[in-house]
């Protein structure tokens, strides 16, 4: 997370001090929370592979906003809807859309398999997948299946964590920053509180925590 952090701080300097006039925090912010989830599932970031991300982010906030039309309510409800044309169309493009995010996941999938396979229950844990596809390894030597641990049960756990976590904590960030712009005063006062704290010389760590109270405060305010 610190990583990121730095990432994200050095990318607002340099947005700043080219002085393009506007500085447009939506899609550096994505790709630095993307980064953060897609290290803990797949082991490794989006620096240098933000298209990446910008797939993946594109494809979650079409699938919503594809879910939430109602011709698409109504042919994933009441499947007999789906013999009318216009409930038809979009009920497959909101299915098109899922469908090419489950194969990019599944592709990422595959490639920690092969590893797996050449490598074996020794393989050394470095994210999400491989804890799984190791779990899934030894129950299947163990009791011949694999339970709970299926292929489609990863992928779709992958899913949800990136949809859990990605658009909330953009958001929150997001506002989180324009909060403090409209308010100097607080942005004052937290900056006052972390230079106490670590006193400018340091990334603050979550150690720092209980050292900084009103920080907590305007964080939780913030994402409320």
């Amino acid at each position: 997370i610190l990583d990121q952090v730095r990432y994200l701080t050095s990318e607002i300097d340099e947005k700043v001090i080219k002085k393009d006039g506007v500085t447009d925090l939506h899609d550096v912010v994505s790709v630095a929370v993307g980064s953060i989830i897609n290290s803990l599932l797949f082991g490794y970031d989006f620096r240098g592979r933000e298209h990446e991300c910008h797939r993946t982010t594109q494809l979650m906030q079409g699938l919503v906003e594809g879910l939430s039309r109602p011709l698409a309510v109504i042919g994933r409800f009441y499947p007999l809807s789906l013999h009318i044309p216009a409930v038809k169309r979009r009920f497959d493009e909101v299915a098109h859309t899922f469908h090419l995010l489950l194969h990019d996941m599944t592709v990422i999938v595959e490639e920690h398999r092969e590893r797996y396979i050449m490598e074996g229950e020794e393989m050394k844990v470095l994210d999400f997948v491989d804890a799984y596809l190791v779990e899934q390894g030894k129950l299947m030597r163990d009791e011949g299946n694999v339970g709970l641990f299926s292929n489609d049960q990863l992928v779709n756990v992958l899913i949800d964590v990136w949809f859990g976590g990605h658009e909330t904590s953009h958001a929150t960030i997001l506002w989180g920053i324009a909060f403090w712009i409209h308010n100097p005063q607080v942005q004052e006062r937290m900056h006052k509180e972390l230079d106490t704290v670590i006193n400018g010389d340091r990334m603050v760590t979550l150690a720092d925590k209980l050292s900084l109270p009103y920080m907590n405060a305007t964080i939780s305010v913030s994402s409320v």
